[in-house]
């Protein structure tokens, strides 16, 4: 279309200095010929009628110096604007590009909840762009240290320090800030110096915020199951699925002497250092196989040597697609338990003096041995054994003396009759 325009331009010049001082016309419509002497240049002129040329008589060559300038000026004008034209589409071409790069940087800030902030740092305002919570900041355009929590602004601040005078490529802080009253938001900070001044001052700073008050929650309430877990008395072993340690916990070192250095990567059956303890854990995996849970009493092997007696419980642990994933073994010390069990049922049933059963445990063995005789039509002999001058001896040489005599007779029976029921009934002060 240009190139026309140029054409009609051009000729339109050459009829008006034609019309200035030519001999003859510029343009005719006679057949063209050779045999002319005139000098003259001769082209086709489309539109015309068919035999015929337009025949274009130019001038010599010192009358046609102007008007080949006219013609450059004007090819270079023409050049001028084919530039500007090329260069305005690629101004369009960019702006729209610079469009569709901002709508996209838009769209994965509030896919990935993120925000944006450029901070002044000459004139100390901030330009947020809060996408995902356009209400956590309200009108504020001042930087956040003024609702910073307390216990985490000296930290905060000490990092955007160390960032503005170089000292880290990166500023980047964990803080919380005061949404309402007494209710605090976590937001992690990512930021960078993006311009400085001729001084290497820095003059703006730009980076992202992100709400992670829900991640916050989570890692807190994952410290705090970390925490119930190292603090526990009880031994913990967590396996994987082939049943191999991957984690235990102190009260596990306190209790077997073996640190984790010691178990890592070690199979359940590592444990058993004898051939009934395999046997049971053997039952264990097997059990776990074919259920998710197993508990009993179960002997552990000390690092010394020495047995343990425990109480184990084993758990197994599924993912989120229902497959069973790890193991969580939980036991516990019961030997002082064992003990005091064992205290108790002799308190109850056995006299602390002489380690024969009591009364309670005589009326109980006598009820049961009655019947069985009358089960088994057998009969049953009572034997009564007192000691003669018991008093006297108690009375005259003191009651250590006695507890003495009846320590000494309890041991003399119990070596007798081993196989035979025996019990023993104190003698009182009257007797």
């Amino acid at each position: 279309m240009f190139a026309k325009i140029l054409t009609k331009i051009i000729l339109c010049l050459l009829l008006a200095y034609s019309g200035s001082g030519l001999t003859e016309p510029l343009l005719s419509s006679k057949p063209f010929s050779l045999g002319d002497n005139k000098p003259a240049l001769f082209c086709s002129i489309p539109g015309t009628n068919s035999g015929t040329v337009e025949q274009v008589q130019l001038p010599t060559p010192i009358a046609i110096l102007p008007l080949l300038n006219a013609i450059t000026l004007l090819g270079l004008l023409t050049l001028l604007v084919l530039k500007l034209q090329a260069k305005r589409k690629q101004s369009v071409l960019a702006a729209k590009t610079l469009r569709e790069s901002e709508e996209r940087l838009k769209l994965a800030l509030w896919a990935s909840g993120d925000g944006m902030w450029d901070w002044d740092i000459h004139n100390n305002t901030v330009f947020r762009s809060n996408i995902a919570n356009p209400k956590l900041f309200g009108e504020n355009n001042q930087t956040l240290l003024s609702i910073m929590h307390p216990q985490d602004k000296p930290r905060v601040e000490q990092l955007l320090k160390q960032h503005l005078n170089g000292e880290s490529i990166f500023f980047e802080a964990e803080y919380r800030i005061e949404q309402a009253q007494d209710q605090w938001v976590w937001l992690l900070d990512r930021g960078k110096v993006v311009e400085r001044d001729s001084r290497n001052n820095p003059i703006r700073m730009a980076g992202i915020h992100k709400d992670i008050t829900a991640r916050r929650e989570i890692e807190n309430k994952l410290w705090l199951s970390a925490q119930v877990l190292q603090s526990m008395s009880e031994a913990v072993i967590i396996g994987d699925i082939n049943h191999q340690v991957i984690s235990v916990n102190p009260a596990f070192s306190k209790i077997t002497g073996f640190d984790f250095e010691h178990v890592v990567d070690k199979h359940l059956l590592d444990f058993a250092f004898n051939p009934q303890a395999r046997s049971q854990y053997k039952k264990i995996i097997f059990e776990l196989n074919t259920s998710h849970y197993w508990s009993g009493e179960s002997c552990i092997t000390h690092r010394d040597g020495s047995q343990i007696l425990t109480w184990l419980e084993v758990n197994k642990i599924y993912d989120e697609n229902g497959k069973k994933d790890h193991f969580v073994a939980i036991f516990t010390d019961i030997r002082a338990r064992k003990k005091a069990e064992e205290d108790l049922r002799l308190l109850a049933n056995y006299d602390t003096l002489t380690g024969l059963p009591n009364r309670s445990l005589f009326h109980d063995r006598l009820k049961h041995a009655i019947t069985k005789a009358k089960r088994t039509q057998n009969l049953i002999a009572l034997l009564f054994i007192d000691l003669d001058r018991f008093k006297y001896i108690n009375d005259s040489m003191g009651h250590h003396i006695g507890d003495l005599l009846l320590q000494t007779v309890a041991q003399r029976l119990q070596d007798i009759i081993r196989a035979v029921s025996y019990t023993h009934l104190r003698a009182h002060e009257t007797e």
